[in-house]
C-alpha cells in the first residue's frame, strides 16, 4: 500500500475510536477495492456509518473521503490489467448510474487538472515550442488520439511537426535521429506509461532538444527526462482511462502557442480558407443574417462569399484572387439590383397597383445584395 497513506493510519491510529480502527485494518487488507467504493459502501461493508468514513477521512489528514479515494486509485492505477478495472466499475456502480457517473468524474477531472497544472511550467513550454524550429510528438496507447490530435493542430502553427510512429523502439529512434538542440519533442503518456515513449524523451534530451512531458504524476517516467512537466488527472472509467484532463491542457497549449505566433497562424489560415474554397473542400451553409457573414480576413481583406457548388473554372487561382474578383463584381451587383427594383414596380404599377410617389410597391421580394461600398443592400 502507498507508503504515505500507510504513515498516516500510524501516525493517527492511537486517537482512532472502534469504528475507525475498522476502517484502518479494511483499508490496509483490501485498498484495491476500497478505491472504489463510495464513503457509504465502505461504511456499510465495515460496519460503521457513512459520517465515520467521513471523519476518518479527515483524522489522517485528507480534505475528506473523495480526496482519500484518489489517493488510493492512483496508488494502484499502475498495477490493475484491464480486467480487474472492468470487474471493479462492474461491482461498484449499478448500469443506470454509469452515465452520470462518468460525466462527474470528468467535471471532477478537469477541476483538478486546472488546480495541478503548473502555470509556469505551462507557460515556459509555450515559449519553448515558439522557439522551436521542428516540432516532434509521441504518444502511445490511449495517448496516440492526444497525440494526432495535437501534431494535426501544431501542423497550422509550425512549418515542420512530425507524429512520431510508435510501433516499435527501433523506428522511434530513427524517427528522431536528427533531433537536437533547437528542436522540441513533446512526450505523452499516462498509467500504465508507455517505456517506449520514456526512452524517446530521454534520448532527445541527450540531443540538446528542448523536452516537454504531458502526463500525470512527477513520479511518472516520462517526468524525469522532461524540462517541462506538465500535470493533469487521468482516472480509470472502468478499463477505459479518461483523457479530458490532458485534452483540456492540449488545447490550451494549441491556443496559447497559436496566440504568441498570431501574425504567422492568420496568414496560414487565410491561405487555407482560399484554397478550401478554391476546391470546394467543404460545404458550407451561410447565413446572410450572422454577423460572422459580415466578418472580413483581415490579411487579404476577404469577405466570405456564398457558394453553389458551380464550377469556378481557370484553373487554381493564387490566394486572394478570389476577393479581387468578388470586389470586381459588387459595382455590377449594385446595378443590377437597382433595374430589379425598377422593374418590379412598373410590372406592379401595370397591373392596376398604385405607387405613390417615395413609397415602393407592396409585396416586393427581397434580396440581399452587396453594394458598391461593400454593404448589404435590400431588393
Amino acid at each position: 500500500m502507498n507508503i504515505q497513506l500507510t504513515d498516516r493510519i500510524k501516525q493517527n491510529a492511537r486517537s482512532f475510536s472502534k469504528g475507525q480502527r475498522l476502517i484502518a485494518r479494511y483499508i490496509e487488507e483490501h485498498y484495491d477495492k476500497v478505491a472504489f467504493m463510495t464513503a457509504s459502501k465502505l461504511g456499510a461493508v465495515v460496519g460503521v456509518s457513512e459520517s465515520t468514513v467521513v471523519r476518518f477521512a479527515t483524522e489522517i489528514g485528507y480534505s475528506g473521503y473523495p480526496a482519500l479515494q484518489q489517493a488510493m486509485q492512483e496508488m494502484i492505477r499502475n498495477r490493475l490489467t484491464s480486467v480487474q478495472r472492468l470487474e471493479i466499475t462492474s461491482t461498484n456502480t449499478p448500469l443506470e448510474r454509469l452515465l452520470d457517473a462518468s460525466l462527474e468524474q470528468d467535471i471532477d477531472i478537469i477541476r483538478r487538472t486546472k488546480e495541478t497544472v503548473s502555470h509556469e511550467a505551462f507557460y515556459s513550454a509555450a515559449d519553448a515550442l515558439v522557439q522551436a524550429k521542428r516540432v516532434y510528438i509521441i504518444g502511445a496507447g490511449s495517448s496516440l488520439a492526444l497525440a494526432t490530435f495535437l501534431a494535426h493542430y501544431m501542423s497550422l502553427v509550425f512549418d515542420a511537426v512530425q507524429l512520431i510512429n510508435a510501433t516499435s523502439e527501433a523506428q522511434i529512434l530513427q524517427q528522431i535521429v536528427h533531433i537536437g538542440p533547437g528542436d522540441a519533442l513533446i512526450g505523452i503518456s499516462f498509467p500504465r506509461y508507455s517505456k517506449k515513449a520514456a526512452k524517446a524523451l530521454r534520448y532527445a534530451s541527450d540531443r540538446g532538444a528542448s523536452v516537454i512531458a504531458i502526463t500525470d504524476s512527477t513520479l511518472s517516467p516520462l517526468a524525469s527526462c522532461a524540462q517541462q512537466v506538465l500535470l493533469a488527472k487521468s482516472d480509470m472509467v472502468s478499463f477505459v482511462d479518461s483523457l479530458v484532463g490532458p485534452l483540456a491542457l492540449i488545447n490550451a497549449l494549441i491556443v496559447t502557442v497559436a496566440i504568441k505566433k498570431k501574425d504567422e497562424v492568420a496568414k496560414t489560415l487565410c491561405d487555407l480558407e482560399n484554397i478550401w474554397d478554391e476546391y470546394g473542400v467543404y460545404e458550407k451553409v451561410e447565413n446572410k443574417s450572422d454577423d460572422l457573414y459580415r466578418i472580413g480576413c483581415g490579411h487579404c481583406r476577404r469577405r466570405p462569399r456564398r457558394h453553389d457548388g458551380g464550377d469556378h473554372g481557370g484553373g487554381a487561382r493564387a490566394p486572394g484572387a478570389a476577393c479581387r474578383e468578388e470586389r470586381q463584381a459588387r459595382p455590377e451587383a449594385a446595378h443590377h439590383g437597382k433595374r430589379a427594383l425598377q422593374r418590379d414596380e412598373q410590372l406592379r404599377a401595370a397591373h392596376g397597383h398604385r405607387v405613390h410617389a417615395g413609397q415602393r410597391a407592396l409585396p416586393v421580394r427581397r434580396r440581399a445584395v452587396v453594394s458598391a461600398t461593400g454593404d448589404d443592400a435590400l431588393l
